[in-house]
């Protein structure tokens, strides 16, 4: 399985929340670790290491993580990690994009 890491994101460790750049589904999201600490704060295998809610705010752009974990304590300059799968096209999709581009490179050579 591919994985890919989010590097844009900001905290507010009142409200558990983690906002990250992008559309993210639930199940997608596999691992957020706090990288200042060395601790999982969630983990998709491990009930107790849950997220309470997760929704796409369209105004920002961004994914809103609200965490089961208590981050009260933690600082706004924790450093995390985010490890998702990533989003594989359909091959048929990858298919007609390469046509394209071919087509269009093609018409290119010709003028």
């Amino acid at each position: 399985m591919a994985k890919k890491l989010a590097h844009k994101y900001s905290f507010d460790a009142s409200a558990r929340q983690v906002r990250i750049e992008g559309n993210i589904s639930h199940d997608r999201l596999l691992l957020i670790t706090n990288v200042t600490d060395n601790v999982n704060i969630y983990n998709f295998a491990d009930p107790t290491l849950a997220i309470s809610n997760i929704e796409y705010d369209a105004d920002t752009e961004e994914t809103v993580v609200t965490l089961a974990y208590d981050t009260n304590q933690m600082s706004i300059r924790t450093l995390f990690r985010f490890s998702m799968k990533r989003t594989m096209l359909p091959l048929n999709h990858l298919k007609h994009m390469l046509t394209q581009f071919l087509s269009s490179a093609f018409q290119l050579q010709k003028t």
